[in-house]
């Protein structure tokens, strides 16, 4: 697996997140397709109400590039994966119950890269 330096990670998981955070709040019928989901009004509205978490998700990980080894940076670090790794595993599920289609995979594989390498550089604060 290819590892990001902390700086790296932050850039590029801000990066995606931002981009899902556009993506949810612009264009939802994007993720619906993707997803093979009806795309209702309720799904519009989840779809916009996530993207201001993940917009949350950007802001916090393009503000932690900048922070030093400590155990702050390491609890920032934990609760991203323990997020990502909550995805993943509704991600999973829905996907198992058939409710979604394949193109959750492309999202469980993010999410469980996002684990392992925040996961990893949490445990350099400690």
């Amino acid at each position: 697996m290819l590892w990001l330096s902390p700086i790296r990670l932050c850039q590029v998981a801000a990066l995606i997140f931002a981009a899902l955070c556009a993506t949810l709040l612009f264009i939802p019928k994007l993720i619906f397709w993707l997803l093979q989901m009806e795309n209702d009004a309720g799904g519009a509205i989840i779809a916009a109400r996530a993207s201001v978490l993940f917009a949350g998700f950007s802001y916090l990980t393009w503000s932690a590039r900048a922070l030093t080894l400590s155990p702050a940076r390491s609890v920032i670090f934990r609760s991203v994966a323990v997020a990502m790794a909550g995805l993943a595993l509704f991600g999973t599920l829905a996907f198992v119950r058939g409710e979604v289609g394949v193109g959750i995979a492309l999202a469980i594989v993010t999410e469980v890269f996002f684990v392992a390498q925040f996961l990893r550089l949490s445990r350099q604060g400690i």
